[in-house]
């Protein structure tokens, strides 16, 4: 009897509904149909930004259950052995039309650097995330971006003060992508939580995407909307 999982990452990219009908099964075999560089440059940057991270997720997601009885249910449908393959094209091929259209349209290449919080809204401390929840309790000793091309990774240094049995600083990393002057983030330990930002006079506002309640079971204590909707991180830039 096959095995089943939630696929990590759930969000649906702008893009999934073409693979969707009524047998939730994909309408092609061949991806070159499916996305065109024409049709990604009409999609708002944030937009742009997740759908990337999302195909992202799920083709590393895909890659550790292939040839194995796991299925994978996503928005799209269940992805099983017989049909990973055609996923996978079409995943991969959706991937490099994205990344060619982010090129395209261009990014700050300046962003990798030292950060402090500026400002950090209350309701942030309830929203369910490393990110937030942690600024909000200034338990980072440093927040660092790293930049590779319009791939970006912003990480928060805990300190080992701030944890009771900690011997040294640890790392949580959340990766990104930068697109024009938009950003999108995921929470390494929700992948279907995002954060939506933008770069605004050399700094950095970050938003937990509330996009993400539409899918959260009611069992998994999910945070409220007006947690979410209200917090708000801005970084500035270490001199």
């Amino acid at each position: 009897m096959a095995r089943e999982i939630a696929e990590t990452g759930l969000a649906e990219d702008v893009y999934a509904s073409s693979l969707a009908e009524t047998d939730r099964r994909p309408r092609q075999t061949s991806p070159s149909s499916e996305i065109t560089s024409e049709r990604a440059l009409e999609i708002p940057a944030d937009m742009l930004a997740q759908s990337y991270l999302i195909t992202k997720t799920r083709l590393a997601v895909l890659a550790m259950v292939q040839d194995t009885d796991i299925e994978m249910v996503t928005p799209e449908g269940r992805i099983d052995q017989s049909n990973s393959g055609t996923f996978r094209q079409i995943f991969e091929h959706r991937l490099s039309v994205y990344r060619e259209t982010i090129e395209q349209r261009g990014y700050p290449s300046d962003l990798a650097g030292e950060y402090s919080v500026q400002t950090v809204t209350s309701s942030c401390a309830s929203s369910g995330s490393m990110l937030f929840a942690g600024a909000s309790e200034a338990i980072f000793a440093k927040l660092t971006i790293t930049q590779a091309g319009f791939e970006i990774t912003l990480t928060g240094t805990v300190a080992a003060n701030h944890a009771e049995g900690l011997r040294e600083d640890f790392d949580l990393p959340f990766e990104g992508v930068v697109v024009e002057h938009s950003l999108a983030f995921t929470d390494f330990a929700n992948s279907d939580l995002f954060y939506l930002g933008e770069v605004v006079e050399g700094t950095i506002e970050i938003r937990p995407d509330p996009a993400v309640l539409d899918s959260w079971p009611a069992w998994a204590s999910p945070p409220r909307r007006k947690d979410l909707e209200n917090c708000l991180l801005v970084l500035r830039r270490d001199q």
